[in-house]
């Protein structure tokens, strides 16, 4: 039947291009979303924002890493003055002679020397570049690291591992549940108790 022939109802038809309109414009709105994009165009631009979201993450993580690398670098180069990656409250107290730096982890860093006063609770890794001196009665928690001494003054007790690049020094009464390691000699004092590993070029008593 042609376009403008009345039906057998005497009606005319709707003109086929009236059809073709509709089902397209329904078509259309079944895949639109969104702001209006049709369906496969919406799914390239999310497709597209994902990739560079995920590459200015791995951006991100690769410049961390280096900031990272490059700090533990200097710092075992003794460098001053560098930039400090993570700054947090210093969780014990100590008298330090030098630079400190919190490179993650909870470790504190610092190149130069540290002092515990009597009584501290070190609740936080330490690794030094020079040495540690710990007073009276204190109570290590967490492993210590020194590249040159480690000492304690009496009563301490000792639940970490001790690490030092040369002499380790236990003052009277103190007890180590830990390993001790040092690359030179260990002095010990009158009632010090060690219950881990010990190693050490040899020992001798104060």
């Amino acid at each position: 039947m042609k376009e403008g022939e009345k039906n057998n109802r005497g009606k005319s038809p709707l003109p086929t291009s009236y059809f073709d309109t509709f089902f397209k414009e329904r078509e259309t709105e079944r895949t639109t979303i969104g702001r209006g994009l049709p369906f496969k165009d919406l799914q390239k631009r999310l497709d597209s924002l994902r990739k560079t979201q995920l590459k200015e993450k791995m951006r991100k993580a690769a410049r961390e890493r280096e900031m990272l690398l490059s700090f533990l670098s200097q710092i075992s180069k003794g460098a001053r003055g560098l930039r400090v990656i993570e700054r947090k409250r210093q969780a014990f107290p100590m008298k330090i002679s030098g630079e400190v730096f919190y490179p993650g982890n909870g470790i504190t860093a610092v190149v130069g020397d540290v002092e515990i006063p009597d009584g501290a609770v070190v609740d936080r890794p330490l690794v030094v570049k020079g040495r540690i001196r710990i007073g009276a009665k204190c109570q290590v928690l967490k492993k210590l690291k020194a590249l040159e001494a480690i000492s304690t003054a009496s009563g301490c007790l000792v639940k970490a591992d001790l690490k030092s690049g040369g002499i380790i020094e236990l003052g009277k009464d103190t007890t180590v549940e830990g390993n001790v390691h040092a690359n030179s000699y260990l002095k010990l004092s009158q009632g010090v108790r060690i219950s881990g590993l010990v190693d050490a070029k040899g020992s001798y008593m104060n």
